[in-house]
């Protein structure tokens, strides 16, 4: 039995599957116009940085997946208006010049990631140069779009048409006068036998509302049919109330998708099994905070493995965490001395502290968890024999009170108390 330690300060997503290839090569800035080689934008009396010219390549690049109308992003910056771009220009510049925009979080030094949204150091001076400069708009006609940045997602190797259109049977408005509603949609795939998923495009319909989209599977046994038939029994409108999860005694994560996902194979041979019979529960969380409105039907557009040739590697998503603690939220947890801990144990790991699968007594005495304003999670994987496993992606996330994440991973072959992890074999994984 081989076991990994993957610890991190609160829920995630990961896909143990394989995966391979390096992080993008940078792509140039655009020509800003200086004319002196030195790509300051101070042009020596010349031709002046612009929005048209030096700017929007950028935003058209790296912002309007988000600020543009009807986008997930507050109206405030939707970059269509350009007398706002003006009036927001220091603000524009600032976001952009300490990394919060466009966002992209993973640790500086903790590895090389596919498809890095990261601007570079001169993308972010023609921002700032721009704004300091008076943020002139210039001419429309001095609009060049910039090439599209190489992706390593794996898009190109999936087939035009999809296997599958995934979506709930009808639209549905988002609750009023809530600030997030989570709503869950049964779909049945209309699987006979056990399928493999190869690729995913989530294709949302009404972005001003949509926070993000999971799709879970559940088994097809008569027990979860009356469970789901239950829940959707519980009010008058489509679908029923789930935050959190499907709410039915077992399910796993097939997909997810939040502002900036993009079309995405598997890895070459890796797939992740629906088996036969199983039924979808497709979850939105709508957020209404920014002033979005109206009705959704967003759906997934899935590729599968052909029936009769499975792929060589069955992958998995696990969530990590979500055990039942709660931060305060009037603690900085970067001043705890230490952080608190809690332990989950799944697939066949050696438990670090009981036998079975979830340590009992730090469930029991949650209720003082987090009062420090830090909580570490350790979370203990196993896989059988000497199989080895890559770990494909991973998706931190966090609603409410979460500041920051840390995620490592580590082989162990012990309990926790003993030989916790093997520590030069400690990896950073975001």
């Amino acid at each position: 039995m081989r076991t990994i330690c993957i610890v991190g300060t609160t829920a995630l997503l990961v896909l143990l599957a394989a995966c391979g290839g390096k992080s993008d090569e940078p792509v140039d800035a655009p020509n800003n116009g200086d004319n002196n080689g030195d790509n300051n934008g101070d042009n020596n009396g010349e031709v002046a940085m612009t929005y048209h010219k030096d700017v929007r390549p950028l935003v058209e690049r790296s912002c309007t997946s988000c600020h543009r109308p009807g986008g997930v992003a507050p109206a405030a910056f939707d970059f269509t208006d350009h007398a706002k771009v003006k009036t927001f220009a220091p603000l524009i510049a600032s976001v952009v010049a300490n990394r919060t925009m466009p966002p992209w979080q993973a640790n500086a030094g903790c590895g090389e990631f596919k498809d890095d949204e990261n601007l570079t150091e001169d993308e972010i001076d023609i921002f700032t140069t721009w704004a300091e400069a008076g943020a002139e708009l210039g001419t429309p006609t001095d609009f060049v779009a910039m090439p599209e940045r190489p992706s390593e997602l794996g898009a190109d190797r999936l087939p035009a048409q999809a296997t599958l259109h995934a979506k709930p049977a009808i639209r549905y408005e988002p609750k009023f006068g809530v600030s997030d509603d989570f709503r869950c949609f049964p779909y049945d795939p209309g699987f006979t036998t056990d399928r493999f998923l190869r690729g995913l495009d989530t294709l949302p319909d009404n972005e001003s509302v949509l926070h993000h989209l999971i799709i879970y599977t559940v088994p097809g046994d008569q027990e979860t049919l009356d469970e789901l038939a239950a829940l959707e029994a519980e009010d008058e409108r489509p679908g029923y109330e789930c935050f959190g999860g499907p709410r039915t005694g077992s399910s796993n994560v097939l997909t997810a998708w939040a502002p900036g996902g993009a079309k995405t194979a598997l890895p070459e041979g890796t797939g992740l099994m629906v088996p036969a019979g199983s039924r979808f529960v497709i979850q939105m969380h709508y957020n209404l905070s920014e002033g979005g409105g109206g009705d959704d039907q967003s759906g997934v557009d899935l590729w599968l493995y052909p029936e009769d040739e499975p792929p060589a590697k069955a992958g998995t998503m696990v969530l990590v965490g979500n055990l039942p603690f709660e931060v305060d939220p009037n603690v900085d947890g970067g001043d705890a001395e230490e952080c608190d801990k809690v332990y989950l144990a799944v697939t066949g790991a050696k438990n670090p502290l009981d036998s079975d699968g979830v340590d009992a007594a730090t469930l029991d005495s949650s209720e003082g968890i987090g009062n420090n304003g830090c909580v570490v999670q350790e979370f203990y994987y196993g896989a059988e024999g000497d199989e080895d496993f890559l770990i494909h992606a991973v998706a931190p996330h966090m609603h409410l009170q979460g500041t920051h994440m840390d995620i490592e991973i580590a082989p162990t072959e012990t309990a926790l108390g003993a030989s916790t992890v093997v520590e030069e074999d400690t990896q950073c994984l975001v």
